[in-house]
């Protein structure tokens, strides 16, 4: 092999100038062709990249375009929405406006002049979006005083029902009167307690 190549090297070397500075030249052309094959895989990567890149800056631009275009239609809806929860929060209480409710009923029934005998809260039950909040109610009133005071517990902002009726006519006259008022109130999330470690999945 090594003599192989010192007769190789012998005939380069005995070449003609000009047969040297072609054959030169073939190398320089192929080692030229080859870097600029190589350098052009690269930028055409590189390009096909920036192209995916724009594509995806281009489609967020639109996607934001979109969404600004929108948004005081989106601001609308949220006001709108907000108003409505704000009107179901009157309606339905929460746990500390409850006892402030029950007492406001108490009240309205003396205001006409109906004699409570009986006023207990049951236990709350519990449904899946609220809290039912059940009172046993006993009390002596005449007959119109009775209708006005429910019709100011149909007339109140809160939420409160009237279910299990039952009248009798009392012996010293007027009307010995149970029932069962129903009040509601949100079924609110109790807070995270501090410093609890997240259940793995």
């Amino acid at each position: 092999m090594a003599l192989a190549d010192s007769l190789k090297a012998e005939k380069i070397v005995k070449l003609p100038w000009w047969q040297k500075a072609l054959a030169v030249g073939a190398v320089a052309a192929l080692i030229l062709l080859l870097y600029f094959l190589t350098l052009d895989r690269t930028y055409k990567a590189q390009i096909t990249q920036l192209q995916n890149d724009i594509a995806g800056l281009e489609k967020q631009i639109t996607d934001l375009e979109a969404i600004a275009k929108d948004l005081p239609k989106f601001e609308r809806q949220n006001a709108i929405l907000k108003k409505d929860l704000d009107k179901a929060m009157t309606k339905l209480p929460s746990s500390a406006q409850v006892d402030e409710l029950l007492k406001d009923i108490t009240v309205k029934a003396k205001t006409n002049g109906i004699e409570i005998s009986n006023f207990e809260r049951q236990n709350d039950l519990t449904q899946s979006l609220y809290i039912e909040v059940p009172v046993a109610m006993k009390m002596k009133a005449n007959f119109f005083p009775l209708m006005i005071f429910f019709n100011e517990l149909a007339r109140m902002e809160r939420i409160v029902n009237v279910s299990d009726l039952y009248l009798k006519r009392a012996k010293e006259g007027g009307l010995e009167v149970s029932c069962t008022l129903t009040a509601y109130r949100f079924k609110e999330t109790p807070p995270a307690q501090p410093g609890a470690a997240a259940q793995p999945k």
